[in-house]
């Protein structure tokens, strides 16, 4: 809890846009996308990946980056990595709430 000094500092802050808020990746797992789908966290993508790339059996766990790599070495289209990336990522809508944290910087 901050005390009247830094609380009254803080607020200062705020109103000069002087302080940047930074949040994990999992802040976007209630926002939704184009497919109508909640955002994926990491592992959840990688599994994505497994079943676009067209991997045989159930997902056995590689990482991310690992199977990212295998999409940009594979040999697919851009403007078939693009729409993937964009309809699994690009926001459609997002919890009110979200706007507690975006508002204030956007004030000016």
């Amino acid at each position: 809890m901050f005390d009247k000094t830094q609380s009254e500092f803080l607020l200062r802050r705020l109103q000069r846009n002087e302080v940047v808020l930074f949040v994990g990746a999992g802040f976007s797992l209630e926002a939704i996308n184009r497919t109508n789908q909640k955002l994926p966290t990491g592992r959840a993508f990688a599994e994505k990946l497994w079943i676009f790339l067209g991997m045989p059996g159930a997902y056995d766990g590689t990482t991310l980056q690992t199977m990212y790599e295998l999409l940009i070495n594979k040999g697919i289209k851009h403007s078939e990595i693009k729409e993937l990336l964009e309809s699994t990522f690009f926001t459609k809508s997002y919890p009110d709430y979200y706007n507690i944290f975006s508002l204030p910087y956007w004030y000016k």
